[in-house]
């Protein structure tokens, strides 16, 4: 299907905004209910969020449309490429610690709904800091130095 979609452009009146806009209306509304029913009732509904259901199909499908239709920055993402093993590797580490101090050192219980997105972010940014140092020393501690070869008279 992704192949097949690759080649589809939009309508005018679709757009890559409104695409992406429905994708997260949907996903809003699947989250919304389902908290509402879980709350409201003993039985926890998993049809809404499971892979199969419709509105996650919905929702992947216009999101990838989105995305396939965006149109095309000229970012340069090559220092974040080069730091993405250090990122994977320190980010456990880095979400077991602030995980802990927010919820051992502060006693705060967070809600997940705003929790997990502001853990990502800020485990990412914290990740990337402690990886960018971490290439830093390794590039000036394994470079090879500069010597100047001074000739006797």
């Amino acid at each position: 299907m992704g192949y097949c979609l690759k080649e589809w452009k939009l309508p005018k009146l679709l757009s890559w905004r409104w695409c992406l806009m429905g994708s997260i209306l949907i996903l809003g509304a699947m989250t919304a209910l389902t908290y509402h029913r879980v709350m409201t009732q003993a039985v926890q509904p998993f049809y809404f969020v499971s892979s199969l259901s419709v509105t996650v199909m919905a929702s992947a499908l216009l999101m990838y449309v989105a995305f396939l239709n965006l149109p095309v920055l000229n970012l340069n993402l090559g220092r974040l490429a080069g730091l993405t093993f250090y990122i994977y590797l320190f980010h456990a580490g880095v979400l077991d610690i602030v995980d802990f101090i927010v919820r051992q050192v502060w006693h705060l219980e967070p809600n997940p709904v705003w929790y997990l997105p502001v853990l990502t972010v800020v485990v990412f940014y914290l990740s990337f800091v402690l990886s960018s140092g971490i290439e830093w020393m390794i590039r000036h501690a394994f470079s090879p130095k500069l010597t100047v070869n001074v000739k006797q008279q």
